[in-house]
């Protein structure tokens, strides 16, 4: 009996031991796998981490030229590459009417529009919520996306305060990366709080009647 309780313990440990040895095998192809995917993947610019963003110059919406870095030096920010053609575009734009002037006050946001500058109008005039303090630029003959060698529209980029590159992204518009990048808290969705302020409070009215109706009070 002795012998047999010792094989099962054998065999117990032998099939953590197989289980041990493909947990690692899988999680080292994984590695080799995400590795590979990386390597594989095209790169969001020319820029790498750290490097200084260098100096753009692009007209803005009143046809004067104006450097992208001078408006974020000393605070940073983010630059988002747009088009009007773009439907991603319009989800960064929806969140960015979202924020206020004061938020963009210590952290500069600038939109370089690529494309046709009509249908880039045309698609900035569709959110007239945008906060003034956002720097919009238009690159017409796609300079800017040539010296950073930019390959997709929307393209985020976060510079700091000396203009270097902290973080890039094809994907500007997912989850919270604009409030992240700007350091700010997302907007509270106030209009979901007041639907749920009115039905709560219905709700209970009519339950309190319910209850507070005598026993006898609706036979005849």
């Amino acid at each position: 009996m002795e012998g047999i309780w010792l094989i099962a313990f054998l065999a117990q440990w032998a099939l953590l031991l197989l289980l041990g040895l493909l947990v690692i095998g899988t999680l080292r192809q994984l590695g080799i796998m995400q590795q590979r995917w990386r390597m594989a993947a095209p790169p969001i610019t020319s820029l790498e981490i750290g490097d200084v963003l260098p100096d753009l110059y692009l007209p803005d919406q009143d046809s004067e030229i104006v450097p992208v870095s001078g408006h974020l030096k000393q605070r940073g920010g983010v630059i988002l590459f747009l088009s009007g053609a773009c439907a991603a575009c319009r989800m960064v734009l929806e969140q960015l009417e979202a924020l206020e002037d004061s938020d963009v006050a210590n952290r500069g946001v600038v939109l370089i529009m690529v494309g046709d500058v009509a249908e880039a109008r045309r698609l900035l005039r569709s959110h007239p919520g945008l906060a003034p303090a956002i720097l919009v630029v238009f690159d017409v003959e796609g300079t800017a996306m040539r010296r950073l060698n930019v390959i997709a529209v929307p393209t985020g980029l976060v510079v700091d305060e000396r203009c270097r590159l902290v973080s890039q992204t094809f994907n500007p518009h997912a989850g919270q990366w604009i409030y992240k990048a700007l350091r700010i808290a997302p907007p509270i969705q106030r209009e979901a709080h007041a639907e749920v302020g009115l039905i709560v409070p219905a709700v209970y009215v009519a339950s309190s009647k319910l209850h507070s109706a005598p026993e006898g009070g609706d036979r005849m």
